[in-house]
């Protein structure tokens, strides 16, 4: 893997960019992304990286927060590992009381439910069910598929 597969952005975006449901009021949306690793065995650092985002930018957020997005993660970056091509990628956006997880990859077949069976076929319901909304995007070269959680607040980052 070239060391670059390992590189994590921070950036704070303008008040003037494009947010799904934005309503321009307050501070813009902080954002940050990483590099997906391809190896399904190496998803934990992806959970780790979103939750340290979430505890570094709202240190209020509850458990429910926390495994929300953990969930949220470990779901969307499964589902493009298994379905679709490298590269990935994995981003963040915190806007307000919202959280926006995008994984990026490089497949033009959308992602849709499957039947569940013993090892899977449950990410997007799962998806669904816990997240606001959830969609994708297609691109020039593959898709996003994106879902956007509250921020509760609460006592801990358990």
């Amino acid at each position: 893997m070239s060391g670059s597969s390992d590189r994590h952005h921070d950036l704070m975006t303008g008040p003037g960019a494009p947010e799904p449901g934005g309503d321009g009021a307050g501070p813009g949306p902080m954002r940050s992304s990483m590099d997906l690793p391809a190896e399904l065995t190496r998803l934990r650092e992806a959970r780790a990286w979103a939750v340290a985002f979430m505890c570094r930018h709202c240190p209020d957020s509850g458990m429910d927060s926390v495994s929300d997005l953990r969930m949220v993660v470990d779901e969307l970056a499964c589902n493009a590992l298994r379905h679709a091509r490298a590269p990935y990628r994995l981003a963040l956006t915190l806007h307000q009381d919202r959280l926006l997880i995008e994984v990026s990859d490089t497949s033009t077949e959308p992602a849709q439910p499957r039947d569940a069976y013993q090892d899977g076929g449950r990410g997007l319901t799962l998806i669904d069910a816990i997240a606001t909304r959830w969609g994708q995007e297609p691109r020039t070269e593959g898709k996003t598929v994106w879902a956007e959680l509250p921020v509760r607040p609460g006592d801990d980052h358990g």
